[in-house]
C-alpha cells in the first residue's frame, strides 16, 4: 500500500513538473504582446493626459494621434474589444497603478458598455494571464460564465482546445498588431447587425457604475462619451434621459455623438453599432472641440 502512494506521489509529481515545463516558456515571455486586446502586462509608463476607456466602439471609434496632434496633449486609448464595464474597470484599476492620472478621463457611456456580460468572451486572450494571477483577474472573472478556479492554478489545464495559443504565448509568435495607440481603423467592410435591439437599454444601477470609473480618478476632467449608433438603433435605446441627467448631477462632460454629429448619412457606419473610419474621424473631432474648449483658462 506504501508503495502504491508513493507510485502515485511520483505519477503526479512527473505530471506537475510536465506542466511547470510547459508553463515557463509562457512567463518568460510574460512582457511581450503578442495581440491587440492582449495588452494588460503593456501598461507602464504611458502617463497619458487624456485616457479614453472601453470596448471596440471606442478602439475603432476614435483617432489618439489626431487627438494629440489637435488638442498638444498625449493620448491613449484603453480598450479591451467585445467587453463592457466591469471588465474595463478593472483595466482601468490595473493602469493607474503603473501611471499618472489623466488630465482627461474620457469613458464610453452607452448601452453596448454599460450593460454587463454573462459570459467570459474570448477567453484565449487572457490565458497568459492566469497564471499566478499578476493582473489581479481572479475576482473581476470570477462571476462570469466559463470561470473555473482551476485555469488560474494548474498550469497548461487552461489551454486545452486553445493549443495554438499555447504556442503563440510560449513562442513570443505575434498575431496581427494593426492599432496604433489604440486606433483600430474600421473601415465598413462588413455591414451586419452587432448587437440584438434588446440590448439596447440601460438600468439605473448600470448607469450609476460610471462612479466606479470617475471616482478613481477625481483630480481628472470627467466625460461620458456616447459613440456613433445607426439611426436604426439609436431611437430604440431606454433610460438615455437617465445618462444625461446622471452626468449633469455629477458635473460630467456629456458628448453624445448622435446628437451632436448632425445630417449623419448612413456612410459613416460601419454596422449598427460601430462608426467606419469617416464616422470616426467625425468623432474625433468632435471629442477635439470638447477637449479643447475644456482647456481654456
Amino acid at each position: 500500500m506504501k508503495r502504491f502512494i508513493l507510485d502515485i506521489l511520483r505519477f503526479f509529481g512527473i505530471v506537475l513538473l510536465c506542466f511547470l515545463s510547459l508553463e515557463l516558456p509562457i512567463q518568460l515571455n510574460y512582457e511581450h504582446q503578442i495581440a491587440a486586446s492582449a495588452d494588460w502586462q503593456c501598461m507602464s509608463d504611458i502617463d497619458a493626459d487624456i485616457l479614453i476607456v472601453g470596448n471596440s466602439r471606442v478602439e475603432s471609434g476614435f483617432d489618439p494621434i489626431a487627438i494629440e496632434n489637435a488638442t498638444g496633449l498625449s493620448c491613449y486609448v484603453l480598450a479591451q474589444t467585445g467587453w463592457q464595464s466591469r471588465l474595463l474597470r478593472r483595466k482601468l484599476e490595473r493602469y493607474l497603478e503603473n501611471n499618472s492620472y489623466p488630465a482627461f478621463l474620457i469613458v464610453q457611456a452607452d448601452p453596448i458598455h454599460l450593460n454587463s456580460r454573462k459570459d467570459w468572451y474570448a477567453k484565449s486572450n487572457f490565458l497568459k494571464y492566469l497564471f499566478l494571477d499578476r493582473e489581479g483577474l481572479y475576482e473581476t472573472m470570477s462571476v462570469y460564465q466559463g470561470f473555473h478556479w482551476y485555469e488560474f492554478f494548474i498550469p497548461f489545464i487552461r489551454y486545452q482546445g486553445v493549443p495554438g495559443r499555447f504556442i503563440r504565448d510560449a513562442l513570443n509568435l505575434p498575431m496581427t498588431l494593426d492599432k496604433t495607440k489604440g486606433f483600430k481603423a474600421n473601415r465598413g467592410i462588413f455591414r451586419n447587425d452587432s448587437i440584438p435591439i434588446e440590448g439596447m437599454s440601460m438600468n439605473d444601477s448600470e448607469i450609476e457604475f460610471l462612479n466606479e470609473f470617475f471616482d478613481q480618478t477625481p483630480s481628472a476632467i470627467g466625460i461620458a462619451i456616447f459613440p456613433l449608433v445607426s439611426p436604426y438603433l439609436y431611437p430604440k435605446i431606454k433610460n438615455l434621459s437617465e445618462l444625461q441627467e446622471f452626468c449633469e448631477a455629477r458635473d460630467l462632460v456629456f458628448v453624445n455623438c448622435n446628437e451632436s454629429i448632425l445630417g449623419r448619412p448612413d456612410s459613416i457606419y460601419s454596422n449598427h453599432t460601430h462608426a467606419n473610419h469617416y464616422g470616426a474621424k467625425l468623432q474625433t473631432e468632435l471629442l477635439i472641440s470638447h477637449v479643447n474648449a475644456l482647456q481654456l483658462p
